[in-house]
């Protein structure tokens, strides 16, 4: 009796799965609206990505509480209960701006009062994402050292390049690859150009 009591505790709450399956149906609907023309005559998926990209975001959303799921015997007792209500916050967070943000405030930030809850949402799964990551890792680093080490250093270095990828757009618009980009000096080196 007493190690089930302790497999009961090691569980998330029912809410965590609740939230986590009805975003999925949410999911559902704005992957399925994708394929819908659009009333003024866009085409579906290649001209109207805002369903797409709404449906894989909170997809994205979603595997951050999928991901707490799975780490939730891992974490401290604190942090298990702050990251579930901050992530299923978000989800819903996101899922009323996009609702908001198509329906009502259609715009631009700030103006669009929608995408700045759909903003807020995301920062927040990222701070959260971070947080969890950094409290599994000093678990793991105790049990496997050298794995640790090595996914960090991955995730570090892949983070370093996501950054200078968006801070250092390269335009793709064009067919073929450029043969130079202005400000870009990692592409010019490795491409052996200059501008």
């Amino acid at each position: 009796m007493r190690s089930s009591r302790i497999h009961r505790i090691d569980r998330p709450p029912a809410v965590v799965g609740y939230s986590l399956v009805l975003g999925l149906a949410f999911v559902a609907v704005l992957m399925g609206f994708t394929a819908v023309r659009a009333r003024d005559g866009r085409m579906p998926v290649t001209d109207w990505l805002d369903p797409l990209i709404a449906g894989v975001t909170l997809l994205a959303v979603l595997g951050a509480l999928a991901a707490l799921v799975v780490v939730w015997g891992h974490l401290p007792t604190r942090l298990r209960a702050a990251a579930a209500a901050v992530l299923i916050g978000a989800e819903w967070t996101y899922v009323a701006g996009e609702v908001v943000s198509n329906t009502i405030t259609v715009g631009e930030p700030p103006a669009d009062l929608g995408s700045l809850l759909e903003f807020a949402a995301g920062g927040a799964v990222v701070v959260c994402s971070v947080v969890i990551a950094v409290a599994v890792a000093r678990g793991a680093r105790r049990q496997h050292r050298a794995a640790s080490v090595a996914v960090t250093v991955a995730a570090t270095v892949l983070a370093c390049g996501t950054a200078w990828w968006f801070t250092h757009p390269i335009d793709q618009s064009g067919p073929g690859t450029p043969a130079c980009v202005p400000g870009n000096a990692v592409y010019n080196t490795l491409h052996g150009t200059a501008c």
